[in-house]
């Protein structure tokens, strides 16, 4: 955890994911442990507002309910473990997605910049009209 190092100016990552609350230490622990090389970045601390919560109740695997520093804590942990990089204090000030290739810059108030590259999840596919489809039973 730390502010920019000089190698992540010459890194071109794979995933570069803005915000450091629990859906953004989602993005990185899936995408870090497929092997791609992941970015996080936020301009106060791990955890977002979750964070702060003294009992998070709602949250899919913990039933009887998680306080938000743990949440957030074992998300950083598990984050790091497959490799993300979270850079923290860092605030992105601009987005630059005129870049050739699909690839896309962060700019920083700092005034660093950042690469990354834009990948596409699946193809969405339409359904067939519905006088064709089969209707199935629960």
């Amino acid at each position: 955890m730390g502010m920019i190092r000089d190698h992540a100016h010459d890194k071109l990552y794979d995933v570069a994911v803005v915000g450091g609350g629990p859906a953004g230490l989602a993005t990185a622990v899936y995408a870090a442990s497929e092997g791609l090389s992941v970015a996080v970045f936020d301009s106060r601390a791990y955890g977002g507002q979750a964070g702060a919560s003294m009992r998070i109740e709602n949250y899919l695997g913990f039933p009887t309910g998680i306080s938000g520093q743990a949440l957030a804590g074992r998300a950083f942990s598990q984050a790091q473990k497959f490799g993300a990089e979270i850079l923290i204090p860092v605030s992105i000030k601009s987005l630059d997605c005129s870049k050739p290739g699909g690839g896309f810059a962060l700019a920083t108030e700092c005034g660093h910049t950042l690469r990354a590259q834009l990948h596409r999840g699946g193809e969405r596919r339409a359904l067939p009209p519905a006088r064709n489809r089969k209707s199935r039973s629960l």
